[in-house]
């Protein structure tokens, strides 16, 4: 029988974390944890060459941290 009235049954409620997204994020946090020391000094390699680049990676890294 459909559901007729509108509401929404079953499923996540409002507001629920998504697993996936949280395994996905725990990863890159990970990653990012195990070459803290190599990132800026990649960074630092990167501007020498393509100053530009570096700023561009350096603000979307922002949007990663916690």
């Amino acid at each position: 029988m459909a559901n007729t009235t509108g509401k929404k049954f079953g499923g996540r409620k409002k507001g629920t974390p998504n697993k996936t997204t949280k395994e996905i994020r725990n990863a890159f946090q990970l990653i990012i944890d195990k070459n803290l020391n190599n990132i800026d000094k990649w960074l630092n390699e990167i501007a020498e060459t393509n100053p530009k680049k570096a700023i561009i990676l350096n603000i979307s890294n922002m949007y990663y941290q916690n």
